[in-house]
């Protein structure tokens, strides 16, 4: 690899190792973390079968009969809806779980693209540590050295390691990087879906990437 590969290689390796902590290896779309079906089921937790029937604890023909005591019988007729009524509202309090899912179903994908880092970055990071390699992050020789570090990784047997740098605008890589990493992913929905699978892998393998690439 020429030098500029080599220092690139290992300024991603070093940020991949900052990440550890922060993105969980394996970080796998929302479906891992959001089951609404386990969690908070309406028939589990509130069913009015279970908890108030009308039958079982208030029946008119039980409590109250009309011509022994007194005619203010709608009283009594009121009372099993309001007893009731609680079990029927009760459904709501399974809403907040139903939520839920939706509200975890972006931090996964979040957590991903927040382990990324841009191209502007990247070149500033290898130009404070080794000033001679000193670059523009547009420039050809940059995304040259990529294309060579997405090589060796590939024939290392590596989950391909630029897939860590994306652009400012789009947190998505460069056209250069589907075409080292994935040249026969034409769509742009099939790209989007190659390089998430491949940053997962980056971030999942953090400890397979030696230091010093052959």
């Amino acid at each position: 690899m020429s030098p500029l590969a080599i220092e690139i290689y290992k300024q991603l390796c070093q940020h991949l190792r900052a990440q550890r902590a922060a993105v969980p290896p394996g970080a796998d779309p929302p479906d891992e973390h959001s089951q609404p079906n386990e969690h908070s089921s309406p028939d589990e937790h509130s069913s009015p079968d279970e908890h108030s029937s009308p039958d079982e604890h208030s029946s008119p023909d039980e409590h109250s009969q009309p011509d022994e005591h007194s005619q203010p019988v709608p009283a009594p007729d009121a009372a099993p809806p309001s007893r009731s009524s609680p079990p029927d509202a009760a459904p709501s309090r399974s809403s907040p779980p139903d939520a839920a899912p939706r509200a975890r179903s972006s931090p996964p994908d979040a957590a991903l693209r927040a382990a990324t880092l841009t191209y502007k970055e990247l070149a500033a990071a290898v130009g404070r540590a080794n000033p001679s390699l000193a670059t523009h992050p547009r420039s050809s020789g940059f995304h040259a050295a990529l294309g060579e570090v997405t090589a060796v990784c590939r024939a290392a047997g590596l989950p391909c390691l630029p897939a860590l740098v994306c652009r400012s605008d789009t947190r998505r890589p460069s056209a250069g990087y589907y075409k080292a990493a994935h040249p026969r992913v034409r769509s742009d929905d099939g790209r989007e879906g190659a390089w998430r699978r491949e940053l997962v892998r980056v971030l999942a393998e953090i400890a397979r990437f030696p230091e010093v690439l052959p």
